[in-house]
């Protein structure tokens, strides 16, 4: 595993008119093998997910994988044009969720990656938000 310091921008639309915009700085791992990029972090009070560790896979077929681990447990799949349904445990309990992500867009190189989410979240098929994830590292 590299080094690299990683820059997140996250936008949560909840649909009301209200948002959350988050802006995350930290450092962080780069694993990279034949068929994916792997970056690693651990979560800060910032993001409200202290004590998380976050594993953000991307595969060669563009697949993005979005793991976290600790006080927050979450597999989430980000496959632009599909819908997946994945599983959230927080403290205020455990759920499904469905994850649709409209645009799913990666550039990758050993020394500098970009990842761009556009998706959107809801439960029982009922929307919760649309949310926007760009993540950027650099050695």
């Amino acid at each position: 595993m590299e080094k690299i310091m990683i820059n997140i921008d996250g936008t949560q639309n909840f649909g009301n008119g209200e948002a959350n915009n988050v802006e995350l700085t930290t450092e962080g791992e780069l694993s990279v093998s034949a068929d994916s990029y792997t970056l690693k972090y651990k979560e800060s009070e910032l993001t409200g997910m202290e004590g998380t560790t976050t594993e953000i896979t991307v595969e060669n077929n563009g697949i993005v994988n979005l793991v976290r681990s600790g006080t927050v447990n979450s597999n989430l799949v980000f496959e632009e044009g599909k819908r997946h349904l994945s599983y959230y445990d927080t403290n205020d309990g455990a759920f499904s969720i469905g994850v649709f992500a409209s645009y799913v867009d990666t550039v990758l190189e050993r020394n500098y990656g970009e990842i761009s989410i556009t998706y959107a979240m809801d439960v029982d098929d009922k929307p919760i938000g649309e949310n926007e994830i760009r993540v950027r590292f650099k050695r």
